[in-house]
């Protein structure tokens, strides 16, 4: 990648033989488009160490290919966003996917638009005129799917507290339902009731059957988990006799 500073960008030839944290193997380097994109700028997905298993890249380095276009969508691991963002922004990015645990820092060091600031989490940010601008599309990609899958008045429980939470809470207000939101912990409940004021119901809890008691269910509530809940689909769903 020219932006490097070099010309040659080593890789591993297996992905077992890496010799540094983040260094690509020869396959994820040719998956990634390398080198038909070390002239160009770069999007990236940015995120903590389960965006390594994340299939985005693959995905949309096919379709960039599929478009005639040479730039590469690139893995970041990273908890500080502000330093990695001033890196990148040297590299040419153009624009950048963010992920857990970095959609509340994304909101705090741009300017966010009204969605984004309203939740408290972005999952998208590109440069602007006056610095970094961020916003929120996951919103829309929780209400699209659900809306002909439900019909206002349902219920929806929401497991977590994170970005990825508060944007399927809005997304379901959006759609007419009562909103339930089941924390972990307390601190988060407070955080939320502030958020979302009287317009969400929120509980903390750690157990399916505290859940499933909690609050009155009919057979046809949507049940949402969000990227950090920590609970087993299963046993919920048994509990919760949906």
């Amino acid at each position: 990648f020219r932006h490097f500073g070099s010309p040659f960008c080593y890789v591993a030839a297996r992905g077992e033989s890496t010799t540094a944290p983040g260094q690509l193997d020869l396959q994820q380097a040719r998956a990634l488009g390398m080198p038909a994109s070390s002239g160009e700028p770069l999007f990236a997905l940015l995120g903590g160490r389960q965006i390594a298993h994340s299939p985005g890249p693959g995905t949309y380095n096919r379709w960039l290919r599929s478009q005639g276009r040479t730039a590469s969508y690139v893995p970041v691991v990273t908890e500080d966003l502000g330093s990695t963002l001033r890196l990148l922004s040297d590299l040419g990015l153009l624009g950048a996917s963010i992920t857990m645990p970095l959609k509340r820092q994304a909101v705090a060091q741009s300017n966010p638009s009204d969605l984004a600031r309203r939740l408290g989490a972005a999952n998208s940010i590109r440069p602007g005129k006056d610095g970094w601008e961020s916003h929120n599309s996951d919103v829309t990609g929780v209400r699209v799917p659900l809306t002909a899958r439900v019909k206002p008045g349902q219920t929806a429980l929401i497991l977590g507290a994170g970005g990825a939470a508060r944007a399927a809470a809005a997304a379901c207000q959006d759609l007419g339902l009562r909103v339930v939101m089941a924390a972990r912990r307390p601190e988060q409940t407070q955080v939320l009731g502030k958020v979302f004021g009287r317009g969400v119901s929120v509980g903390c809890s750690l157990g399916h059957r505290a859940i499933a008691n909690a609050f009155q269910f009919t057979r046809d509530a949507v049940v949402i988990l969000s990227e950090r809940a920590r609970f087993k689909t299963g046993d919920l769903l048994k509990n919760l006799c949906l």
